[in-house]
């Protein structure tokens, strides 16, 4: 792309994965001079005959720059849009206009040559313009994604794995890694400093997740602009909104360089402030047109009325209003949409539609549901046959325009007006009609995950995921959920599902089993596992917390680098005597006899995270005598929910208790298991526990006793307590080194007094910007305890 721009030329970026009928429009449209491509992807292409091709495996004959600048209004790329006629349409930028934004760009991402930016959107998005060209003409590293869209979690280790400073994202996978990190609570964003997020209206709501994922002191951006204009016409700062309450719909913000926003009326006059009219866009950097539409070119980019002689706008079709100095989106003038970022063209689909066999009436439509806004569309006859369309419009359309449901009718409903009544469309039931119920607890936790995500009532074992309404962001958002349910019943054995997965296997049946094939070899229920079995230095063993595995001690593993050992303990919690009354002493018994079998040099480390510190530290306890011990990592060493600091036992809430007896625990499948742990409870530990269920009895989690269910994760926190709580800690002779997460510190929890149990504690820190729960995922803390550990592993 690069060599292309350097000869004056222009590109056309063709996506491989769009349908074949779609690439060949293209290609005939633009009228391209020359094909630049691979060789896996050539055979998928039809190409008009004569049409050059230049193999990227190929090498040119010219080595060396072509000498010569191209003219200012050379084109100097063509990106293609959803067109309303029913084909794409080429918008093409200038070389003048692409040159000004990567400058305007450089300066609003604030970008030196020390910045790492995630190039995020795909080459044929012009997301890729503005991730692209501006690092590179500032001397920044531009860090490439790939084809797969990343889930929460490996987008979060790609910011610590490449340093990245910089990311422009669309504001649907945004909003879900906002809402994603919240789960997970404040913890170390690495390098990253600048976020935007464009695309669509920004949704209020994720600006609340992304301060509690405590994301605060990143600059966040909203910004838009449309392709016409150049992509970014205007950015909003949301700083000012991360700190009060956000108002229902957020500003668009002001302009850039180079732009100019006005909004009229349909005269083009200049309206008032406060009153809605479409918003144009003036100035420099707007596209020539629109690639071989002349008629569509004069009807969109238009005189400025209001401008200097020769001065155009481009009409967007967004309706806005000024507010307060600020830009409000109130909607669209037309039948164009954004779905997650993506611009569509109902009309695009409707023509598609009426193109097809049989189809006498076709119309599409946007409609919010649980999973967000989606695509349905409605045809007639009743007798068209909707598999059929399916096929059709997958042969004709990319991935983002199909159709989540199409609903064959009678007749389309008419107003009396002769048009179609849109609210009047019946809702699609998006359910199969042969429904086949999930088999087993597995098939049945996948079919809640699907159920929640899609919006949909019941999902059987042979529905399809993506015929229930999913698309790419959702299937992030499921892969996600189900590697951590994957996590949370088995070891690091078990190999982390991908969209690859999801995409290969979409109905449920075959997703349980992909689940299945990636747990395979996973050795369920067993005590220990090692996360890096070899090296030269004392073997580290890691003592989890409640219903941890060693998974969760990954990152600290590799963080310590080849030269440390390092092995996990899974929590018992997790295996086959999770129902066991049993003591902190014999699980430390447990430890202890394996790691006097696996501590080959007579010598090891041990580390502790949450209840784990204390199973840690009576561990080094037993193993006097028989290994020697050469530190104690106390990681947030917090006890149970009984035990709050100078805190005493509530008095008994009768209301409540009556309330848990008679209304929630009659509903509870685990009565039997929660009756037991209540027998063992003291009067002090009943008050409390009553105490710490809250007013809303309804509320409590009534979803059975499977490891990945929050109500047996309610029942093991309440049990793990007792088990604290029978403990009395007796001095080990070994050394500790504590680290204590800021918000556990300011939250006043108890925590194990490590001073009073050891020979001796080396040090007490505290992990700024840490919670309990992230805490383990510190960098901060790998490298603390790796200075720490014997022999500083290099």
């Amino acid at each position: 792309m690069l060599a292309i721009l350097k000869t004056g030329a222009a590109y056309v970026p063709l996506d491989p994965g769009y349908p074949a009928e779609r690439l060949a429009y293209m290609i005939a449209d633009s009228g391209m001079a020359l094909l630049l491509t691979q060789a896996s992807v050539l055979p998928r292409l039809a190409l008009p005959a004569g049409l050059p091709v230049q193999l990227v495996e190929q090498p040119s004959a010219l080595e060396h720059d072509p000498g010569h600048a191209p003219l200012p209004q050379q084109l100097a790329y063509v990106i293609y849009t959803s067109g309303s006629t029913g084909k794409p349409k080429g918008v093409g930028i200038a070389h003048q206009a692409l040159s000004r934004h990567a400058q305007v760009s450089v300066g609003f991402f604030g970008l030196t040559a020390q910045d790492r930016v995630l190039q995020f959107s795909t080459l044929n998005f012009d997301g890729f313009v503005e991730q692209a060209w501006p690092t590179l003409c500032i001397g920044a590293a531009l860090v490439l994604r790939g084809p797969e869209l990343w889930d929460s979690e490996t987008f979060y280790q790609a910011l610590h794995r490449y340093r990245i400073s910089v990311a422009d994202l669309t504001t649907a996978y945004w909003s879900l890694l906002a809402q994603d990190f919240a789960q997970q609570g404040p913890r170390d964003y690495g390098a990253l400093r600048q976020v935007h997020a464009g695309g669509e209206a920004m949704p209020p709501e994720a600006l609340q997740a992304w301060r509690q994922a405590g994301m605060r002191h990143i600059r966040l951006l909203n910004t838009y602009g449309p392709t016409e204009a150049a992509v970014t016409a205007a950015t909003l700062d949301c700083a000012p909104y991360l700190d009060g309450a956000a108002p229902a719909q957020m500003p668009i913000g002001l302009p850039l360089a180079g732009r100019a926003l006005q909004v009229l009326d349909a005269d083009l006059a200049l309206t008032p402030p406060g009153a809605a009219g479409e918003l144009c866009i003036g100035g420099a950097l707007l596209a020539r047109g629109y690639l071989g539409r002349p008629a569509l070119t004069a009807e969109r980019f238009v005189p400025d009325p209001h401008g200097s002689p020769g001065a155009r706008l481009y009409r967007t079709g967004d309706l806005v209003l000024w507010r307060a100095g600020q830009l409000d989106y109130l909607g669209r003038i037309d039948h164009q949409i954004k779905i997650r970022g993506f611009r569509v063209e109902l009309g695009e689909i409707e023509a598609q539609l009426l193109a097809q066999p049989g189809v006498r009436e076709a119309v599409a439509v946007a409609q919010d549901s649980a999973a967000g806004a989606r695509l349905v569309a409605y045809v007639s006859p009743a007798q068209v046959s909707v598999e059929a369309l399916r096929v059709a419009l997958a042969a004709a359309l990319p991935d983002y325009m199909l159709p989540a449901a199409i609903v064959a009718l009678a007749r389309l409903p008419l107003s009396p007006a002769g048009k179609v009544e849109r609210s009047a469309l019946p809702v699609p039931v998006l359910e199969s009609a042969a429904y086949s119920a999930p088999q087993g607890e597995l098939e049945q936790a996948l079919a809640a995950i699907w159920s929640v995500l899609l919006g949909v009532s019941r999902v059987g074992r042979e529905d399809n995921f993506f015929a229930l309404g999913g698309h790419s962001l959702l299937a992030v958002r499921c892969v996600t959920q189900v590697n951590q349910m994957l996590r949370s019943l088995y070891t690091q054995d078990a190999h982390a599902l991908s969209l690859a997965d999801l995409f290969g296997s979409p109905t449920l049946a075959a997703f349980a089993a992909r689940f299945g094939a990636s747990a395979a070899g996973a050795r369920v229920g067993e005590s220990w596992h090692s996360l890096r079995a070899t090296g030269d230095l004392p073997p580290l063993f890691c003592c989890p917390g409640l219903l941890v595995n060693a998974f969760e001690f990954q990152g600290l593993a590799q963080a310590l680098g080849a030269r440390q050992p390092v092995h996990g303990f899974v929590s018992h919690a997790l295996g086959s005597e999770r129902w066991a009354d049993i003591s902190v002493a014999e699980l430390a018994a447990r430890y202890a006899d394996i790691i006097v079998a696996n501590s080959p040099g007579g010598e090891c480390s041990l580390a502790g995270w949450s209840l784990g510190a204390v199973l840690a530290q009576e561990t080094a306890r037993q193993l006097q005598g028989h290994v020697a011990v050469r530190l104690v990592g106390m990681i947030d060493p917090v006890l149970g929910q009984f035990d709050v600091a100078g805190g005493v036992a509530p008095a008994l809430d009768s209301q409540r208790e009556r309330a848990l007896r008679e209304q929630w625990l009659p509903r509870s499948g685990m009565r039997e298991r929660w009756e037991q742990l209540f027998e063992r409870m003291s009067e002090d530990e009943w008050a409390w526990f009553v105490h710490l269920q809250g007013r809303d009895i309804g509320a409590l989690p009534l979803d059975g006793d499977a490891v990945h269910c929050k109500e047996y994760l309610a029942w093991s926190i309440a049990s793990h307590a007792l088990m604290l709580r029978r403990h009395r800690p007796q001095r080990a002779s070994a050394s500790a080194r504590v680290w204590i997460a800021e918000h556990t510190r300011a939250a006043g929890v108890a925590l194990f007094d490590s001073r009073a149990h050891f020979a001796q504690v080396l040090g007490e820190e505290e992990v700024a910007g840490t919670g309990h729960l992230d805490i383990i995922h510190a960098p901060v803390l790998w490298q603390g305890l790796r200075a720490s550990l014997p022999g500083d592993p290099a």
